[in-house]
């Protein structure tokens, strides 16, 4: 039995709006109607992740209605993204 060589790659990481903005494009719309569609209050919790803010529960709950996704889903890329930034701050 041989040893395998395994390479390892670095992860790509995109901050939560770059998620967003993707999906977006994959459906024809814009932030805009996304916004429009979300509504009052909750637009601004979603304004802020665009801006590159943290999320906020009602942020990721009004994602995940809107992209008929989970709420874990957009939890786990916010943490995921600024675990990574707190990392990279970390370094010397």
């Amino acid at each position: 039995m041989g040893a395998c060589a395994v390479t390892r790659r670095p992860v790509e990481v995109w901050p939560p709006a770059a998620y967003i903005d993707e999906e977006l494009a994959e459906r024809a719309t814009t932030r805009y109607d996304m916004l429009e569609a979300i509504g009052l209050p909750n637009r601004c919790h979603v304004l802020a992740v665009l801006e590159g803010q943290l999320m906020s529960e009602r942020a990721a709950r009004e994602l995940a209605r809107f992209f008929g996704t989970s709420v874990a889903l957009w939890r786990s890329l916010d943490v995921v993204w600024w675990e990574l930034r707190r990392k990279r701050a970390e370094k010397p």
